[in-house]
């Protein structure tokens, strides 16, 4: 769990610190019709989901318009997406490759990318 905590502060940090372009790594689209064309998923998420099948269980960070509310979490979890840690306007969750589109569909969801595990210096 604190390597997911410390990738979300990181997230969070990133996030408030990046402008969403179609430059960077945020906002870029990719084939129409795959959820990568909503612009919502990050470059290395949108190949995954289109090169893999989607029975396998992934880890994202997801970035929202606000923070998550119950109801939200509810919906989600409901859904079969589980929700980690939630601070301000971003959550982790772990969920099934092939519902990256149902996450992606959400209003209140602004972008999704694969979570990654941070290397301690020195481990």
């Amino acid at each position: 769990m604190s390597i997911y905590l410390a990738v979300l502060v990181a997230g969070v940090l990133a996030y408030r610190g990046c402008s969403h372009t179609s430059e960077g790594r945020a906002y870029t689209a990719d084939h129409a019709g795959s959820p990568g064309a909503t612009g919502k998923l990050s470059p290395d998420l949108s190949r995954l989901y289109r090169e893999s099948t989607g029975d396998r269980r992934i880890a994202v960070l997801v970035r929202t318009d606000a923070p998550l509310t119950r109801e939200q979490k509810r919906t989600l979890t409901s859904q079969g997406i589980r929700v980690g840690t939630v601070s301000d306007s971003v959550f982790t969750a772990d969920l099934y490759l092939k519902d990256v589109p149902l996450l992606a569909e959400k209003p209140y969801v602004r972008f999704i990318e694969l979570s990654k595990k941070l290397n301690l210096l020195g481990r």
